[in-house]
């Protein structure tokens, strides 16, 4: 998967401060992260590649400091950001961190190279090379980005296809009840809920307790949203488990991330 195919995600996905939990409480409004980058690594479905254990990893770096100014707050422990919803796509940058080596498990490191645009291409490995709980070591030699080492234990989990007909039903009155599969290795579950309107985009992230397979999003988090009149505004829920480990480089907040989608389908909010 190539860095254009997870733009529109990552300039949202790390815009504002991560949410941990969903304790009680409204914190004040932060500035955005202009500078971001990504180091993803996973197991890919068994479906998608015909073998279960191969993976692949990608990386993902973006100046951002020309897009209007988005605001994040936290509400609920859950992080709400808002942004116009006429962002130009031509004045994100993507920036390079040089060379990145990934290490870990029973194989030979895998070395990600920049092109000419800044992106990188994917790298992979086959099943029976690394495993659920390895710790994965990211090198980035540095460029753009100045030069970073970070951890992140690898999880695996089942990837869950809702059907094409699945809505999620979304009463701001009651909150959220989820579930989800089982998850190996040590994960929290990010639901980001992203509300596409006019003159903003909203989006909501809270991080649940992988343990269990079932968690809840607080109704003051969903108050947030605007109500669908007439299939208008469009409204995603997103489920992933997620081991994630913010390095700084300089003026680039970066996330070394292993994850698991576990389902995505829109939402009727009333």
């Amino acid at each position: 998967m190539r860095s254009t195919q997870r733009l529109g995600w990552l300039v949202v996905a790390t815009i504002g401060a991560v949410a941990v939990g969903c304790d009680s409480g409204v914190e004040s409004t932060s500035s955005p992260t202009a500078k971001v980058g990504e180091v993803h690594v996973g197991f890919e479905p068994a479906w998608a590649t015909g073998q279960d254990g191969a993976g692949g990893v990608a990386a993902y770096f973006v100046d951002l400091s020309g897009l209007p100014e988005c605001t994040t707050r936290r509400v609920a422990g859950c992080s709400v950001t808002r942004c116009p919803s006429a962002a130009p796509r031509a004045i994100i940058t993507p920036v390079s961190a040089g060379t990145i080596t990934v290490a870990g498990g029973a194989r030979d490191p895998i070395l990600l190279e920049p092109d000419a645009d800044n992106d990188y291409e994917p790298g992979s490995w086959s099943p029976g090379q690394l495993q659920a709980g390895d710790r994965i070591t990211i090198i980035a030699s540095g460029r753009d980005v100045p030069a970073f080492r970070g951890e992140v234990r690898l999880i695996k989990g089942i990837e869950r296809d809702l059907p094409s007909s699945f809505r999620f039903d979304i009463d701001r009155g009651r909150g959220l009840a989820l579930d989800w599969p089982a998850v190996t290795g040590d994960a929290t579950v990010e639901v980001r809920i992203t509300q596409q309107a006019v003159p903003e985009t909203i989006q909501l992230v809270c991080d649940l307790p992988a343990a269990g397979g079932k968690g809840r999003i607080p109704a003051d988090v969903l108050r947030e949203l605007e109500p669908t009149r007439s299939g208008a505004p469009i409204t995603t829920v997103h489920l992933a488990a997620v081991a994630r480990t913010p390095v700084k480089s300089g003026e680039y907040a970066i996330h070394l991330v292993s994850d698991v989608f576990l389902g995505s389908a829109e939402a009727n909010v009333r």
